[in-house]
């Protein structure tokens, strides 16, 4: 059985083949956007990434400066309380009291 094509069959057979086209032309669009967003994502969390990082070095770096400045306050401290422990001794030696209360 042969179909005699009527003008108004091949009309409507370009109207819908010209309208996919414009379809596939707009999902490729949409592609490209969806893909040109992803790309600005993924450059954003690098950017974050390497935030983290930075920061967390900053913090490794604060914590040594403060494990120094620590060490070097406790040292201090030691410092002070033999100094006290000298003045202690010397304020409460007989000899001192001696000398205090003499007349």
């Amino acid at each position: 059985m042969s179909y005699n094509y009527q003008s108004d069959d091949m009309d409507a057979l370009r109207i819908t083949f010209f309208s996919m086209l414009e379809d596939i032309n707009d999902l490729r669009q949409s592609l490209s956007d969806a893909d040109d967003a992803n790309l600005e994502l993924y450059d954003e969390a690098n950017e974050l990434e390497a935030e983290v990082d930075r920061l967390r070095e900053m913090y490794d770096q604060d914590m040594f400066d403060a494990a120094e400045d620590y060490v070097e306050l406790e040292r201090s401290y030691n410092q002070l309380a033999d100094k006290y422990i000298d003045l202690h001794d010397w304020i409460h030696d007989e000899d001192f009291l001696d000398f205090l209360f003499e007349k």
